[in-house]
């Protein structure tokens, strides 16, 4: 291959890369309006606010999608009212029926969520996770 067949064959990549990205935001956003309309619908008229978690990050706020790990361990923490460890919180997910469509263990795929969550999950010790609320951690207690 010469370097200008590795040149045009670099060049076409990054082309699929960018229209890849550029059908990925049309995806957020056509999902974004979706659930926007889907929560004015009137089965979830009577929905508890708490059902979807908003959380400030940046300029911009992210949303926790009910039945996702982040919101069900976010449900599991805030019911208890105090940091949980991450295996014990993994146990009542599972205890819940929560199941996973991959053959990742349940307390792998929430070790990762929390991680990825900064703005929702605040570490406070090897494994302890507690809820954060406007860069105040709630639950103080670790017993």
């Amino acid at each position: 291959m010469t370097r200008t067949d590795a040149m045009r064959k670099r060049i076409e990549a990054i082309r699929q890369e960018s229209r890849d990205l550029a059908s990925r935001a049309a995806l957020k956003s056509a999902l974004a309006d979706e659930m926007e309309s889907l929560m004015k619908t009137p089965e979830f008229s009577d929905c508890d606010a708490g059902a979807f978690a908003l959380a400030p990050v940046g300029s911009a706020v992210r949303m926790t999608i009910p039945g996702s790990i982040a919101s069900q361990a976010e449900s599991v923490i805030r019911e208890r009212g105090k940091p949980m460890r991450a295996r014990d919180i993994a146990k009542v997910l599972e205890e819940r029926g929560v199941v996973t469509h991959s053959k990742t263990p349940v307390l792998s795929l929430l070790i990762s969520a929390m991680r990825r969550r900064k703005d929702l999950f605040g570490k406070k010790g090897r494994g302890i996770y507690a809820l954060v609320e406007k860069d105040k951690v709630i639950a103080q207690e670790t017993k």
